[in-house]
């Protein structure tokens, strides 16, 4: 998922519209201002949030007509919507006008409207249903209900036991320092994770997650665990925004969907975006099908430059 798709025509018009789904509860909060500079920067301008002047959807609709440019309009149109911590009527009201204006049906708007009216048990429905065949295909593709029974039999501590495969993973913690087999071993064994195949541990499938924690640095605290969502959103070359949803839905707005990381008010402008893109400069889609038992041997740093993930700390901007 990349932010910076818009043609230079493209981007005012853009904003403005953003503008207007941030001005629709009254204001522009410092945390809008600095999304709306940070995604001008991003595709190559920038702005004075309180010179953009309003638009109606019409008038979006007929700058940005593509139909992925229009895609992501919206999407960047819901995440404004969430950028302050809360949802309001008004606002769910601007972004599906802007929606139904440039004709599209993103699934998110049942999120954003499940928000908006404080139907949080609607809101967990309709966010899994939304992501599921992101989070999920690869297993479902796989292994059908019997990949879906195993995962969720580990979420709950009734995973089958494989010693074998726990072995496999545990004999990573043997490879040379510094390789990416025993980086991820150490990563899990100072936190004291479960190898897959052990009791409570993750199934191997979603082992690409923790992997991915190795090669991105972000920590597994609360904030890290955001920023690693964000990377992923950003490194998903096929709807990485679901990603990005779960760090506003579970990390900004406290939608309890995810058991490891539920809370509010994580979501900063600079670093999450900072995160989304060194996720989509990543030249691999780490989230699916990499197959890392290619590359554990190889030397951490080795990959991270062959793969072109970038420093955690930005240098100028959010680059």
């Amino acid at each position: 998922m990349e932010l910076n798709g818009f043609a230079q025509t493209e981007i005012e018009p853009a904003l403005r519209a953003l503008k207007q789904v941030a001005l629709a509860n009254g204001s522009v909060t410092d945390a809008e201002r600095q999304l709306l500079e940070i995604l001008a920067e991003m595709n190559g301008s920038r702005v004075e949030v309180v010179r953009l002047a309003p638009i109606s959807p019409a008038e979006v609709a007929a700058a940005i007509r593509g139909a992925h440019e229009r895609k992501r309009l919206v999407q960047l149109a819901i995440l404004t919507a969430m950028t302050d911590g809360e949802v309001t009527p008004a606002q769910d009201a601007a972004v599906r006008a802007l929606a139904e204006a440039v004709e599209c049906d993103e699934r998110s708007l049942d999120v954003l409207h499940d928000f908006a009216g404080q139907h949080l048990l609607l809101c967990r429905y309709d966010f899994i249903r939304r992501a599921a065949p992101t989070f999920f295909g690869e297993l479902w593709e796989d292994q059908g209900f019997r990949g879906l029974k195993k995962f969720f039999g580990a979420i709950a501590g009734f995973g089958k036991i494989d010693a074998e495969l726990g072995w496999r993973y545990k004999q990573l913690g043997l490879l040379p320092q510094g390789t990416l087999g025993r980086a991820y071993w150490e990563f899990a064994t100072r936190r004291k994770f479960a190898m897959p195949g052990e009791h409570k541990g993750i199934v191997e499938e979603f082992v690409y997650h923790d992997m991915g924690h190795v090669l991105s640095g972000y920590d597994t605290n609360p904030e890290g665990e955001v920023r690693q969502a964000a990377f992923q959103a950003g490194n998903r070359r096929d709807d990485g925004f679901v990603f990005l949803l779960m760090v506003m839905a579970a990390g900004h707005l406290g939608l309890k969907i995810n058991p490891n990381l539920t809370a509010r008010g994580l979501f900063q402008p600079k670093p999450i975006l900072r995160a989304l893109w060194r996720g989509a400069t990543c030249k691999v889609d780490l989230t699916y099908r990499w197959n890392y038992w290619e590359v554990v041997e190889r030397p951490l740093e080795e990959l991270r430059h062959e793969y072109n993930i970038q420093p955690v700390e930005p240098g100028p901007g959010v680059q």
